[in-house]
Protein backbone atom coordinates (compact mmCIF):
# COMPACT_ATOMS: atom_id res chain seq x y z
CA UNK A 1 0.00 0.00 0.00
CA UNK A 2 1.30 3.43 -0.84
CA UNK A 3 -0.83 5.37 1.61
CA UNK A 4 -0.13 6.15 5.22
CA UNK A 5 -0.91 3.37 7.70
CA UNK A 6 -3.83 3.83 10.11
CA UNK A 7 -4.68 1.65 13.11
CA UNK A 8 -8.00 0.78 11.46
CA UNK A 9 -6.33 -0.60 8.29
CA UNK A 10 -6.68 -4.28 7.51
CA UNK A 11 -3.64 -6.34 8.39
CA UNK A 12 -2.42 -8.85 5.80
CA UNK A 13 -3.88 -11.84 7.63
CA UNK A 14 -7.26 -10.08 7.93
CA UNK A 15 -7.24 -9.21 4.23
CA UNK A 16 -6.45 -12.83 3.32
CA UNK A 17 -9.60 -13.93 5.16
CA UNK A 18 -11.87 -11.20 3.71
CA UNK A 19 -10.67 -11.09 0.09
CA UNK A 20 -12.28 -14.41 -0.99
CA UNK A 21 -15.67 -13.09 0.18
CA UNK A 22 -15.58 -10.03 -2.10
CA UNK A 23 -16.81 -10.00 -5.69
CA UNK A 24 -14.10 -10.86 -8.23
CA UNK A 25 -13.01 -8.55 -11.02
CA UNK A 26 -15.43 -8.78 -13.95
CA UNK A 27 -13.93 -10.59 -16.96
CA UNK A 28 -15.20 -7.89 -19.33
CA UNK A 29 -15.86 -4.19 -19.06
CA UNK A 30 -14.10 -1.50 -17.12
CA UNK A 31 -11.34 -2.60 -14.76
CA UNK A 32 -11.40 -1.55 -11.12
CA UNK A 33 -9.69 1.76 -10.52
CA UNK A 34 -8.67 1.06 -6.91
CA UNK A 35 -8.09 -1.90 -4.69
CA UNK A 36 -11.04 -3.15 -2.67
CA UNK A 37 -8.67 -3.34 0.27
CA UNK A 38 -8.18 0.44 0.13
CA UNK A 39 -11.94 0.98 -0.03
CA UNK A 40 -12.43 -1.27 3.01
CA UNK A 41 -9.68 0.61 4.82
CA UNK A 42 -11.63 3.84 4.22
CA UNK A 43 -14.80 2.22 5.60
CA UNK A 44 -12.99 0.97 8.68
CA UNK A 45 -11.29 4.34 9.21
CA UNK A 46 -14.67 6.05 9.20
CA UNK A 47 -16.18 3.49 11.57
CA UNK A 48 -13.21 3.75 13.94
CA UNK A 49 -13.02 7.56 13.97
CA UNK A 50 -16.66 8.54 13.49
CA UNK A 51 -15.77 11.05 10.78
CA UNK A 52 -17.89 12.08 7.82
CA UNK A 53 -17.02 10.68 4.38
CA UNK A 54 -15.98 14.11 3.14
CA UNK A 55 -13.54 14.42 6.07
CA UNK A 56 -11.56 11.29 5.25
CA UNK A 57 -7.82 11.97 4.86
CA UNK A 58 -6.88 12.70 1.26
CA UNK A 59 -4.69 9.60 0.94
CA UNK A 60 -7.78 7.37 0.76
CA UNK A 61 -8.89 6.70 -2.82
CA UNK A 62 -11.29 9.31 -4.19
CA UNK A 63 -13.45 6.56 -5.68
CA UNK A 64 -14.28 5.42 -2.15
CA UNK A 65 -15.86 8.79 -1.54
CA UNK A 66 -17.79 8.78 -4.83
CA UNK A 67 -19.21 5.33 -4.11
CA UNK A 68 -20.72 6.50 -0.83
CA UNK A 69 -22.15 9.78 -2.13
CA UNK A 70 -24.61 7.98 -4.43
CA UNK A 71 -26.92 7.25 -1.49
CA UNK A 72 -27.42 3.58 -2.30
CA UNK A 73 -27.40 1.04 0.54
CA UNK A 74 -24.01 -0.58 0.54
CA UNK A 75 -21.56 -2.40 2.74
CA UNK A 76 -20.36 1.03 3.88
CA UNK A 77 -23.74 2.18 5.11
CA UNK A 78 -24.38 -1.14 6.82
CA UNK A 79 -20.98 -1.16 8.53
CA UNK A 80 -20.86 2.49 9.50
CA UNK A 81 -24.45 3.62 9.71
Amino acid sequence: MSQRYYDSDLRDEEWQRIAPLLPPQKPVGKLREVSLREVLNAIFYRADNGTKWRNLPSDFPAIALRAFKKGKPSMATIACG
